[in-house]
């Protein structure tokens, strides 16, 4: 009997093992590469990737904030034509200790078709490894966009949960292009 159960716990623990592997891999691959269960330094250390290293200060929170940028035009996990994109390691000093950053991805697409494509494709594609989801829509705009969109997708990675924020607004003006921002955190 002892020796079932011990072989019960060892498949489901493989099997845990195995799914999160899937779900680096995918994160990695959405996010050009990172390896983002590191700590920015160490992310930034270990990809090809080229960052420009920014510090700021938010006197509000009496705080300092570490922001590494990169650009780029092609992501392998994107199908449709990329104009512009950039990835931003944000961080604050007084977060540090807690291990807490947040990457956001910014993609440019030349028309709102490809925008709500890569949205629709790529946030359903994490959906399917979701513990939580929540979209929020707010349809009454501003003087810059007409709507905004966010899907709020929690996947619980080991002890703690990642928060993937799949967001997009409608521009007023289509000479400002249509974003796609991809955000990462826990």
């Amino acid at each position: 009997m002892k020796k079932i159960i011990a072989v019960i716990l060892i498949v489901v623990c493989h099997s845990f093992v195995h799914a999160q592997d899937n779900i680096n891999k995918e994160l990695s691959k959405l996010f050009l590469d990172l390896k983002l269960e590191l700590v920015p330094d160490k992310m930034i250390e270990s990809s090809n990737l080229k960052f420009e290293k920014f510090v700021r200060d938010i006197p509000d929170f009496q705080d300092k904030e570490t922001i590494f940028l990169t650009e780029f035009t092609e992501n392998k996990a994107v199908k449709s034509k990329i104009v512009a994109g950039e990835i931003k390691i944000i961080q604050r000093d007084g977060k540090i200790k807690y291990g807490i950053y947040q990457v956001v991805q910014n993609l440019k697409f030349q028309t709102l078709e490809d925008l709500q494509y890569e949205y629709n494709r790529l946030s359903k594609q994490y959906e399917e490894l979701a513990r939580y989801i929540k979209t929020d829509t707010n349809e009454d705009g501003n003087e810059y966009f007409i709507n905004h969109i966010t899907k709020t997708i929690t996947i619980k990675d080991k002890l703690k949960s990642i928060k993937l924020d799949f967001s997009y607004s409608v521009p007023r003006k289509k000479e400002t292009g249509y974003h796609l921002f991809i955000s990462y955190s826990f």
